[in-house]
């Protein structure tokens, strides 16, 4: 006798999404506000909302490897537009940045992996620290961090030949699915490329690719032709436009004041600055002089601990640098040591979560920056 299984309902699809989006900016450290919009702006932000949900369920799925498509952007954005000005606070970080890192971890949540023996990547290993004892701690981050920012204000400033921001990343999230008896399926370490082009107009476009899996050490497998395009998608890029780093101050106590307008609303000053200067890079071409300052003002903030050499997902030489985001998680973030440049960031846990499944230690994402240029419209894929 064969099973039923009814449908789901577009409510169920919202709440699943909803709850999707929420958890990563969990994830990600974003503390919780109630900011409260105008009624009027709650309705129709929420009737758009609504109607776009209404198509995606409507429509069939193209993709067998996450739902990206026009129409789930929109949904996407017309939703966090809301979350943005009414419940969460994301220090400076713009819109065009905070969207796109939404849509993105939302791609790779909703794909699907055959099973395979691992859960996570192993974790990252460093030179001058304990790496059995989570949370992990080193030694005081501020003077490396200045040796970081007069490595990167020494290197040339090239010139934009070109009027499009080319950033790519690299990267892998986890997913926690789980089987019917609640235990955590174990998936095929697949990870995906995101090709970010802001336009000069204001359009972002993204250019989602999944690789090969990870090998056995959690590195990236650095092989071009193992990449296979899964999505192609442009949107608008937000209020701040591409040009919003060129507004940033490169004085590190003024670059402070901005990326973290609202103190109140932060865990830690250190998890905002170091959240917004990894949206940054995840958007924008940062030039030296602007990613010196930013190295200067994340010296100034207590809670940051240097933990040594590495190497970071991409193989690459890098320094480490960790940060508590909130209870039970912690930040990692990567530089070069001889030109200042950032390499990109890791989530881990560092106590055993009955959310995810994991027991501690454990690695929950991943984004290695692997190239930020400036390209002309002409050479656009």
């Amino acid at each position: 006798m064969r099973s039923t299984i009814d449908p789901p309902s577009p409510d169920d699809d919202a709440t699943r999404l909803e709850a999707d989006v929420l958890g990563l900016l969990a994830t990600l450290g974003v503390p919780q506000r109630d900011l409260s919009l105008p009624p009027e702006e709650e309705q129709r932000l929420a009737a758009a909302a609504a109607s776009a949900l209404d198509e995606i369920v409507r429509s069939p799925q193209r993709r067998r490897f996450g739902v990206v498509r026009s129409d789930l952007y929109r949904w996407l954005t017309l939703r966090f537009a809301g979350w943005y000005r009414a419940r969460w606070a994301w220090a400076a970080v713009p819109a065009a940045a905070a969207v796109v890192a939404v849509v993105v971890l939302s791609l790779v949540l909703t794909g699907r992996s055959v099973p395979a023996q691992a859960l996570t990547p192993p974790m990252p290993v460093f030179a001058g620290v304990d790496n059995a004892a989570v949370p992990l701690r080193g030694e005081d981050a501020a003077p490396m961090l200045r040796q970081l920012a007069q490595a990167a204000a020494s290197q040339p400033d090239e010139l934009a030949e070109g009027d499009v921001q080319f950033v790519r990343n690299d990267g892998w999230w986890f997913t926690p699915d789980v089987d019917p008896d609640g235990r955590p399926i174990a998936r095929e370490l697949v990870p995906a490329r995101s090709d970010h082009y802001y336009l000069p107009n204001g359009q972002m476009r993204v250019v989602e690719l999944l690789g090969a899996p990870l090998d056995p050490a959690g590195g990236l497998v650095r092989d071009d032709g193992k990449w296979v395009q899964n999505a192609d998608e442009t949107f608008d890029g937000g209020e701040m436009g591409p040009l919003y780093t060129q507004t940033l101050s490169t004085d590190p106590a003024v670059l402070v004041d901005q990326l973290v307008p609202d103190p109140a609303g932060c865990r830690t000053i250190a998890l905002c600055l170091a959240l917004s200067i990894e949206q940054l890079h995840q958007t924008y071409v940062i030039g030296p002089e602007l990613r010196a300052a930013m190295w200067s003002a994340f010296a100034s903030v207590e809670g940051v601990w240097f933990l040594g050499e590495t190497q970071d997902r991409l193989g690459r030489p890098a320094l480490g640098f960790v940060f508590d985001s909130f209870d039970g998680q912690q930040h990692i973030l990567y530089a070069d040591q001889d030109t200042g440049a950032y390499l990109g960031y890791e989530a881990i846990i560092t106590e055993d979560s009955e959310e995810f499944g994991l027991e501690a230690p454990a690695v929950l994402h991943f984004i290695a920056l692997a190239e930020a240029r400036w390209i002309d419209s002409s050479d656009l894929p």
